[in-house]
C-alpha cells in the first residue's frame, strides 16, 4: 500500500526510483544519491520536487510541541532508574558504580526511541536534535560529565522537561558550565586545524587517468565507502551489483585502488581516485586536496558545538581520542601524549610481569624492560608472543611510536583507522578517501639512514618517500611469497606496507591472506627511517619557498632559502607560486595535470 506522502514524493520520480517505506535523513540522502550518480540529468528537478512536498506539509501539517512530548514514561522510567540505584546501592568502587550508571544511561537511550510524539520523531528522522538531548529532556541525563569529560559516579533520576533536585542541579551544573566555556575557547581551534589541512593538502590535484600501480588497501566487501572506487587487480569499478557477486563466491575483502597508494604523488590518478558523488571522473586539473580539505575541515566545529548544544554523552572510556581534541593530540603528536598506551619495543616473549616500587607494573621483553603506569591496563600474558608496536597495556597508541616501531607502511595504517574512526565517532561517516589522502600527505617524507653504491641518495638526506620508493623498485625481482624471504626488504608497496619494509612473519602472513603469491624484494642499500612530524610542521619538510611562505615560519624561510638555493615550480602542483606569477594565466594549464 502506497500512502499519500509517498504518493506526493514520488510523483516527480522515475518509477525505478520511488522511494518506498519510512523515510529518515539517512534513507533519503542515501536514495538521493543514488539518482543523482544514474541520472545527474534528472537530478536538480527530482531534489526540488522533493523540496517542494516537504514546504508544503511543513506550510500545511506543522509540526508541534505539547506537554505530551515531554513527558516521560514514568513506569518504563522509574523502574530503570530504580533498578540501577538498587544496584549502586550494593556497590562501593566508584569504577563499578559508573559502569552502572553507563549501562542505565544505554537503557535510557533505547527506551527513548518508544516514546511517541512529535519530537520524538523529528529525532529519530534525523531533521533535528540527538537521541541525547531527548534523553536528558525527556527521560533523565543519568550521569553527568565531571573534569575531563569524565563520568560522575552519581545517579541523577529526574528530566530536565522534570526539574532537577538542587544536588542533581549542581552535579550537571559543572557541565553545562563547562561545554559552554569550552565553545567560546575552542572555536579557534577548528579554524587553526582547517588552515593546516589546506596547507598539507592543496598541492593534491588530479594528474593523469591511471598511475599503473595495481597495489591498493584491502577492504571488507561490506563497507560502503568502496562504492565507486577501482578495484587494484583488475581495474574493475566497484558497483553495488559487483559487490553482490564477489560475495556470492564467498569473497568477503577487495583490494582498493586508494590515494593513499597512488604512485604519482603529490598529484592523484583518475583510477585511485574513483567517482566523484555524480558518479563521474574527476576532470584532470581538479583541485582533491582542497576539497578533502574543506570536508575534513567542517566536521571539526560541528564536533565543538555539539558539546555546546549537549549533544555529547558520558563516556566511561577516558583513554579514547574524541572529537576537535582528539584530532589535534593525533595529529599534533605532542611530546606528553595524553594516555599513551605502552608499546612492545621489539619482537619476543613476554618473559615476566612484576609490579613496580613506584606503582603500575614492569612488562619484561626478554631482557628489555617495559614500564606500565598505574592508570593503564596490561593486556598481555606472561609467554606471550609479541611483535614491535604490539600494545602490552591499554590506552591510546602513540603515531610517532607506531612510525618507529612498525614502519611508514603501518603508521599511514593506523592514522588512516583513527582518524576515520574519530569522525565516526562524532556522528561524521567521512569519506574514508579524504582521510587516505591527508595521511599520505602528512606522512610523506624520509631521512636517508644510508646511502647507495649510485649516489642518488646521500645518508642525511630528506627526501618524498615516493622517490625512494622507485628508486628501489628499479631493478627489484620478482619472488614467490615463502618462508625463505624473511628478513628481505620489499621492493615495492604492498596493502599499506611500504618499500623497502623488512619481511616479518606477520607481514608475510598478511601478504598471503590478502591473495598476493609473488613480490618484488630489493637488493639495493638505501635505507631509510619516516619522519614524523606533526600535521603544523608538514608543510616546512619541502624546498618549496613560495609554498612554505604562505603557511608559517616565514623568516626562517627567507634565510634557509637563500643560502640553500631553494626555487619554487611555477608550473608545479602547488597553487601559489603559478598565482603569483601567473597572474590572468593562472590555471590555464590545469588540464594538463599541473598548474
Amino acid at each position: 500500500m502506497t500512502t499519500f506522502v509517498e504518493h506526493l514524493i514520488n510523483e516527480g520520480i522515475p518509477p525505478e526510483y520511488h522511494l518506498k517505506g519510512t523515510l529518515d535523513k539517512k534513507s533519503l540522502t542515501k536514495h538521493l544519491t543514488r539518482i543523482a550518480k544514474d541520472r545527474p540529468e534528472l537530478y536538480p528537478d527530482i531534489v526540488q520536487n522533493v523540496k517542494k512536498v516537504g514546504d508544503m506539509m511543513a506550510t500545511f501539517e506543522g509540526v508541534s510541541v505539547g506537554l505530551d512530548d515531554i513527558t516521560p514514561d514514568y513506569a518504563a522510567r522509574d523502574k530503570l532508574i530504580g533498578d540501577a540505584k538498587r544496584d549502586i546501592g550494593k556497590l562501593t568502587n566508584d569504577k563499578a558504580i559508573i559502569e552502572r550508571l553507563l549501562k542505565a544511561q544505554s537503557e535510557g537511550l533505547a527506551l527513548g526511541t518508544r516514546h511517541k510524539g512529535s519530537l520524538q520523531r523529528q529525532v529519530e528522522s534525523g531533521s533535528r536534535g540527538k537521541p541525547g538531548q531527548f534523553l536528558k529532556t525527556v527521560f533523565s541525563p543519568v550521569v553527568a560529565k565531571g573534569p575531563g569529560d569524565l563520568p560522575l559516579p552519581y545517579l541523577i533520576s529526574k528530566s530536565y522537561s522534570e526539574g532537577l533536585s538542587p544536588a542533581e542541579f549542581w552535579l550537571t551544573a559543572g557541565e553545562s558550565r563547562r561545554e559552554l566555556a569550552q565553545t567560546q575557547l575552542a572555536t579557534a581551534l577548528p579554524g587553526d586545524s582547517s588552515k593546516v589541512i589546506t596547507n598539507v593538502l592543496n598541492n593534491s590535484i588530479i594528474t593523469k587517468p591511471d598511475c599503473g600501480t595495481t597495489n591498493g588497501l584491502d577492504y571488507r566487501l561490506d563497507d560502503s565507502h568502496i562504492v565507486d572506487r577501482y578495484e587494484a587487480k583488475t581495474n574493475k569499478l566497484i558497483t553495488d551489483d559487483y559487490i553482490r557477486s564477489l560475495q556470492k563466491a564467498k569473497h568477503s575483502s577487495i583490494l582498493v585502488r586508494s590515494p593513499m597508494t597512488c604512485q604519482d604523488h603529490p598529484g592523484v590518478c583518475q583510477k585511485c581516485w574513483g567517482h566523484n558523488n555524480e558518479g563521474q571522473m574527476h576532470t584532470i586539473g581538479v583541485n582533491v586536496g582542497m576539497r578533502s580539505a574543506q570536508m575534513l575541515s567542517e566536521p571539526l566545529t560541528q564536533m565543538v558545538l555539539s558539546a555546546k548544544h549537549g549533544g555529547q554523552m558520558a563516556r566511561a572510556d577516558e583513554a579514547k581520542l574524541v572529537g576537535t581534541h582528539g584530532f589535534r593530540q593525533l595529529v599534533g603528536i605532542p611530546e606528553i601524549f595524553k594516555d599513551q598506551a605502552v608499546l612492545a619495543e621489539h619482537a619476543g616473549t613476554v618473559s615476566s610481569i612484576s609490579k613496580s616500587p613506584q606503582g603500575g607494573a614492569t612488562v619484561m621483553i626478554g631482557d628489555t624492560p617495559h614500564y606500565v603506569p598505574p592508570k593503564r591496563e596490561i593486556l598481555v600474558k606472561k609467554g606471550e608472543r609479541v611483535v614491535p608496536g604490539f600494545a602490552l597495556s591499554d590506552g591510546i597508541k602513540n603515531p610517532r611510536q607506531v612510525v618507529e616501531l612498525q614502519g611508514l607502511g603501518s603508521g599511514r595504517d593506523y592514522m588512516k583507522n583513527t582518524i576515520y574512526q574519530i569522525y565516526k565517532e562524532s556522528g561524521v561517516d567521512i569519506d574514508k578517501r579524504h582521510v587516505e589522502l591527508l595521511v599520505r600527505n602528512s606522512l610523506n617524507h624520509v631521512k636517508v639512514t644510508e646511502g647507495d653504491e649510485d649516489g642518488k641518495f646521500i645518508k642525511g638526506d630528506i627526501v618524498p618517500y615516493n622517490s625512494v620508493r622507485e628508486h628501489l623498485a628499479d631493478g627489484a625481482k620478482s619472488h614467490p611469497l615463502g618462508a625463505s624471504l624473511i628478513g628481505k626488504r620489499l621492493g615495492d608497496e604492498y596493502l599499506h606496507y611500504a618499500a623497502g619494509t623488512p619481511i616479518t612473519p606477520e607481514i608475510h602472513d598478511s601478504l598471503r591472506q590478502a591473495g598476493l603469491k609473488t613480490v618484488l624484494i630489493t637488493d639495493k642499500t638505501a635505507t631509510y627511517d619516516p619522519i614524523m612530524k606533526p600535521l603544523e610542521q608538514v608543510p616546512l619538510l619541502g624546498q618549496d619557498w613560495v609554498s612554505r611562505m604562505a603557511h608559517r615560519r616565514i623568516k626562517d624561510t627567507l634565510i634557509r632559502g637563500a643560502a640553500e638555493n631553494w626555487s619554487s615550480d611555477i608550473h608545479g602542483s602547488s597553487p601559489y607560486a603559478a598565482m603569483i606569477y601567473g597572474g590572468q594565466n593562472f590555471g590555464s594549464d590545469i588540464h594538463k595535470g599541473h598548474y
